[in-house]
């Protein structure tokens, strides 16, 4: 026996090969032994690249290249996982717009820091792109109309953006025939509210007084005082005179504005400005 392990053992020097355990023990199964020399060179070899590799990331430790940084910041951020049970949607009051729906977790921008006083860019162009052939007065009507508007809000410094707005949302787009049309239109463009007002029926007897009450009405909001261009024709300026000058920006005007829908006519006035801006 001793005589076999030692005949083994010098051919297993002589090959270059080693003895490893085996699945059975007290046997010995050989494995063929890289030459030192190519060993080496493998190793070599494998360093330059583990060297000049990007780094990766692996189990429980995370190595970013800037590679992937630039890719992970370039991906959209995932939406938030929202509860269902507390999704909410509501439907504007009948005094709102009943068409245009809320909801409470909408991603549409929101522009509650465009400014009172300030200047509007909206033109009689996009409200007529933006209504469509669903207004219930022709094109030369919308025309003049939004052209008053800007005229009436340069006269007392007012951003018309949210002038229009107001406007299209009171009007629900131009389709409320009560306010734009017939023997006893009223031209509340800007849905002042005649409660409380004495001999005020809610009603203007034109087109032009119509708008130029609610740009007054809305600069009251923002300041003190009236231009002095225009002679005051707005019904409610001593009504809000507790508040007068103290609203300098769109989301501050909202709960004054709308107290009882708040949230609703916030997110009908983003959207108009939204649609409007595009």
């Amino acid at each position: 026996m001793k005589n076999t392990v030692l005949i083994l053992a010098f051919i297993m020097c002589f090959t270059g090969c080693q003895m490893i355990p085996g699945r059975n023990a007290g046997t010995f199964v050989p494995e063929i032994k890289t030459p030192a020399p190519q060993r080496q060179a493998e190793r070599a070899i494998q360093e330059e690249i583990r060297q000049s590799a990007p780094q990766i990331q692996t189990v429980g430790i995370t190595q970013p290249t800037p590679q992937r940084q630039a890719v992970e910041e370039m991906r959209p951020t995932p939406p938030p996982v929202q509860d269902t049970n507390a999704q909410r949607t509501a439907t504007l009051d009948l005094d709102d717009n009943p068409t245009r729906a809320f909801n409470a977790h909408s991603s549409r921008p929101d522009y509650d820091s465009l400014r009172i006083i300030g200047t509007g860019t909206i033109t009689a162009n996009d409200v007529i792109r933006y209504v469509g052939r669903s207004a219930v007065i022709d094109e030369g009507e919308i025309r003049r109309l939004i052209r008053t508007y800007i005229n009436e809000a340069r006269d007392e410094g007012v951003n018309h953006d949210i002038a229009i707005a107001q406007m299209l949302h009171v009007t629900h787009d131009l389709t409320r025939t009560g306010i734009l049309t017939g023997r006893n239109r009223t031209n509340n463009f800007g849905g002042l509210n005649s409660k409380d007002v004495r001999g005020w029926n809610g009603s203007f007897p034109t087109m032009e007084e119509g708008v130029r009450a609610h740009i007054q009405h809305l600069r009251g909001y923002a300041r003190q005082n009236l231009t002095g261009v225009n002679r005051n024709i707005n019904p409610r300026w001593d009504m809000i005179s507790h508040i007068r000058g103290k609203r300098q920006t769109l989301g501050e005007l909202y709960r004054n504005w709308s107290p009882h829908n708040t949230d609703a006519y916030r997110w009908s006035i983003n959207s108009i400005l939204n649609d409007l801006y595009r």
